[in-house]
């Protein structure tokens, strides 16, 4: 079975990649959890089992191709095979927060653009560090978006993964001090925590990265001697604690456990997802992010309809017809 790549931009008033708020930490006791707060003004997705042996090809025009080892669970906005985050078989989760600025390397070599690195990743990699070893062969074909990357493995492996000066960077060990990641570079994030000096006249602004990164590191601390610390529902309070007004969904995953759970915006219950419901399941199968527990065989004709939607929704949210967004997203609606 062969599918090649589409990449479907959403876009309302906002640019993504510089004003999104995203935050997300991973803590470590008796599970490994990684916590993700996914805020956009809009709240569309899928949650996707992506089966084992897939072949694939990216969109880019270098011709990189792979066979998927590892099945994974995904939470896609743009469609099949770009998603956001997710968890493999292997226990490996990732989840991309945008950052700027970021400068990819400009190479012939094998390239992928921000999401399909992360698919790539859950496709083929157990550990960080077998993503440390290998991930130097691919680079990324930045195309629109500026991202990095909060990463883990079920052995308690951690690390942040960005872009400086065209080359990956991994913050791991004691650099990755405190397990928190939102949207300014890690160091600058270290570099505000180590200059804030507390004070009853100021509260932390949930609106500004380097605030929630403080926030949430509090609250850690916090929660460190309390039977919450490490829990599922001690992480949503985290993540409800930095929320913003367009926090569309908030994630959880448990490594060892290989389970997500996962609430939105719109069905704020927590609804839980374990790989062992997919076994045996060659295909892909998909449920929309704001339904209850309800997945469905998936397929090319599925993924163009809701790309389709999509669609719609940009250009009903004002969207010139002939922007320069618009006239990208109906040439690759027309690859589809």
């Amino acid at each position: 079975m062969k599918y090649t790549f589409l990449f479907i931009l959403v876009f309302t008033r906002i640019s993504f990649c510089q004003q999104l708020n995203c935050s997300a930490f991973i803590t470590q006791g008796n599970k490994i959890l990684l916590a993700k707060n996914l805020d956009f003004e809009l709240c569309e997705g899928l949650v996707l089992f992506n089966p084992a042996g897939i072949e694939k090809n990216s969109l880019s025009n270098y011709g990189t191709s792979w066979n998927s080892k590892f099945a994974s669970i995904t939470f896609n906005m743009f469609g099949l095979n770009l998603p956001l985050g997710g968890i493999n078989s292997e226990g490996l989760a990732i989840e991309e927060l945008s950052t700027y600025p970021v400068q990819y390397k400009d190479s012939g070599e094998s390239k992928l653009n921000e999401f399909e690195l992360i698919q790539y990743i859950l496709d083929n990699y157990a550990t960080v560090n077998e993503i440390e070893r290998n991930l130097d062969k691919i680079s990324v074909d930045r195309f629109y978006f500026t991202i990095h990357y909060i990463i883990c493995d079920s052995f308690g492996n951690n690390a942040v993964l960005e872009y400086h000066n065209g080359s990956a960077k991994y913050i791991t060990g004691n650099e990755f001090k405190y397990k928190v990641l939102t949207n300014n570079n890690y160091t600058e994030l270290l570099k505000y925590k180590n200059l804030y000096v507390p004070s009853p006249h100021r509260k932390l602004d949930h609106n500004t990265s380097q605030d929630r990164f403080l926030k949430i590191i509090n609250e850690l601390n916090e929660q460190f001697t309390t039977e919450k610390y490490n829990t599922i529902g001690g992480m949503m309070d985290i993540l409800d604690s930095v929320r913003v007004e367009d926090t569309q969904w908030s994630i959880v995953y448990e490594l060892k456990e290989k389970e997500m759970h996962y609430k939105t915006l719109v069905n704020n219950q927590i609804r839980n997802i374990r790989f062992n419901t997919f076994a045996n399941k060659k295909g892909y199968y998909f449920s929309s992010i704001d339904d209850g527990i309800n997945f469905r065989e998936f397929n090319r004709e599925i993924n163009k309809i809701y790309l389709e939607s999509l669609m719609q929704k940009v250009l009903t949210s004002g969207s010139d017809p002939q922007s320069e967004l618009v006239l990208k997203l109906k040439k690759l609606k027309d690859k589809s």
